[in-house]
């Protein structure tokens, strides 16, 4: 959907009877050529419009959890994970975030055992050096 396009049914209905499409409309048959050329335009411009707001929907998870993800790197990093073990942590964090039916409760176990083998190699580094 483009600038200054109406998101809601009621809005692009009411525009339509503002510019007279709707009399038109009323004085074909529904299964006539006219008015099912008149459903075929309406129910395409719905699926285009189903599909932008889906589209940016999408997009504006992604951004979300790009963000989230970004701010969790950066806490990680400063409690002294190293790259290997931030790799980890994000992959355990991706499984968390990212919810798969068929596949919840394997990926819940590899988030667990991911984040098990940072935190060993962090407390394994720490007591080396101490």
């Amino acid at each position: 959907m483009g600038k200054g396009a109406s998101s809601s049914r009621r809005q692009r209905r009411g525009q339509f009877k503002a510019a007279g499409y709707l009399q038109i409309k009323n004085m074909f048959g529904r299964f006539s050529g006219e008015g099912e050329a008149w459903y075929g335009k309406i129910q395409e411009d719905g699926k285009q419009s189903h599909e932008a707001n889906m589209n940016k929907m999408h997009d504006r998870l992604e951004n979300e959890m790009q963000t989230k993800l970004n701010t969790a790197k950066e806490s990680w990093k400063t409690i002294g994970y190293n790259e290997e073990e931030v790799k980890m942590l994000e992959e355990a964090w991706l499984l968390d975030a990212v919810k798969v039916k068929e596949t919840y409760r394997e990926d819940k176990k590899e988030a667990k055992k991911l984040r098990k083998e940072a935190n060993l190699s962090l407390n394994s580094r720490k007591n080396a050096n101490g």
